[in-house]
């Protein structure tokens, strides 16, 4: 009997680099999580019970780049599981593609403790307050990231109406091609945006007035420039287009109201499934709607592929849909 617990004993390990392997699962545990960016699947997200033959000896992409099959029972372990009532317990291996999405994958009850991640987990850190707002004149060169959303009415901005119009940006949806923050820094490189943003109504009229300056200082506060300053490093709290305005056209100086804030190492490794949330979705229907945000720009599945096996973003990203389906700004 010894030798049939063995048989069906729990097992979990890093079989390679990017393959998983799981031995014996109850299929309805929740002490196993799959994260992909911000939603967590368990096992019963990823597959049907009933299915499970489809996913039988070869693999099948279940999420974007994030591949599955089942490993079969021989015999003697389907008539001991059958005796035991251990019908929900599958083995099967997950193997990890997908360099351009962040992916971890944890097993964590009180006996053991199990994770693989596709990319570094940084240090926590948190942020005070420590001085009242002032205002001055910055230099520009100090705000070193674009901002990472426009507030108000994003479209204004003549950039994000193009990238809307192209299929390659849509905050609102589960899963946009590009970031705010990647679409603003990989724009801010090239003339043609430049020449868009320089001719549009509301970020022309502003670039204009900070180029002769024109653009007043005794406006209300809510309508100045408001930064964080971070050890040396400004980031933009309040006033996100005029920022992005005068960091892309690299207007010296900028009147903003700035206040201090200290940044300290926790002494804690980032935990990412620290603010996911259980996906309400089955993991197919996650699949399709992954690859349709790229097929509504033009690509390809074997095009999207390379673009998730080689963890293209930003200005690679961009570059790639370029030469695939070429634009006209």
């Amino acid at each position: 009997m010894n030798l049939m617990k063995s048989i069906v004993q729990f097992e979990i390990c890093q079989k390679s680099q990017n393959t998983i392997s799981v031995n014996n699962i109850n299929y309805y545990t929740d002490v196993f999580r799959l994260l992909l960016n911000r939603k967590v699947f368990l096992l019963e997200d990823l597959l049907a019970l009933d299915r499970l033959s489809e996913y039988e000896e070869s693999f099948h992409e279940i999420l974007p780049g994030i591949d599955l099959r089942i490993i079969c029972d021989n015999k003697v372990k389907k008539w001991y599981k059958i005796l035991k009532n251990l019908n929900a317990s599958i083995s099967l291996e997950l193997r990890v593609r997908n360099k351009r999405d962040r992916i971890s994958i944890r097993y964590d009850d009180m006996y053991i403790k199990f994770e693989f991640s596709n990319s570094e987990h940084e240090r926590e850190r948190s942020f005070e307050g420590t001085s009242p707002t002032r205002a001055s004149y910055v230099n520009v060169q100090q705000i070193k990231k674009y901002p990472s959303l426009l507030t108000g009415d994003a479209r204004k901005c003549a950039v994000w109406r193009w990238f809307g119009s192209h299929k390659l940006i849509d905050v609102w949806a589960d899963y946009s091609p590009f970031t705010v923050r990647e679409m603003l820094t990989l724009t801010s490189e090239r003339q043609e945006f430049l020449e868009l943003c320089r001719k549009s109504e509301h970020c022309g009229s502003l670039l204009r007035k900070f180029e002769t300056n024109t653009y007043k200082e005794d406006v209300p506060d809510y309508d100045q420039i408001q930064l964080a300053n971070c050890n040396g490093e400004l980031e933009a709290e309040e006033g996100k287009h005029r920022t992005c305005i005068v960091k892309r056209f690299k207007i010296p100086k900028v009147y903003a109201l700035v206040y201090d804030v200290i940044e300290k190492e926790t002494g804690r490794v980032e935990d990412p499934f620290t603010f996911a949330s259980r996906t309400n979705k089955q993991a197919a229907h996650v699949l399709q709607e992954y690859y349709e945000s790229f097929y509504r720009i033009g690509l390809n599945k074997e095009q999207i592929t390379y673009a998730v096996e080689n963890g293209l973003r930003g200005a690679e990203l961009f570059d790639h849909i370029n030469k695939c389906q070429k634009f006209e700004v």
